[in-house]
């Protein structure tokens, strides 16, 4: 996958999130569990995570945060879609948001601006 189809993909991943009831968006958390069991919260960059497309070109968790290659976090991110770190904080890092509370359209509004 090119980095445009790895973030393509994070849309779709994003917009199937919207209409489903056992995930929850949450910006400010990589990936947490919710006091009901199996279900969870994740940003954008938790969603990506869980997918096991993205998970096939090496994208992982590593203690609850984006891995990949020798980086972590937000430098994983910013490795695995080819973006500038100013990028990536722009769309994954929630106090790069001036609303609130964060929803997934705004993140896909960011998305999109970079593709």
């Amino acid at each position: 996958m090119t980095y445009t189809e790895r973030l393509q993909r994070l849309i779709r991943i994003l917009e199937d999130a919207k209409k489903q009831d056992v995930i929850a968006f949450r910006i400010s958390d990589w990936l947490t569990y919710t006091d009901k069991p199996c279900v969870t919260a994740a940003c954008a960059g938790g969603f990506a995570c869980l997918d096991k497309e993205l998970q096939a070109e090496g994208l992982d968790l590593d203690s609850r945060e984006p891995k990949f290659k020798n980086e972590v976090g937000y430098g994983a991110l910013a490795e695995f879609f080819g973006l500038s770190r100013t990028a990536v904080y722009k769309i994954f890092n929630p106090l790069y948001y001036h609303v609130g509370p964060v929803t997934i359209d705004n993140v896909l509004e960011r998305i999109r601006e970079v593709i």
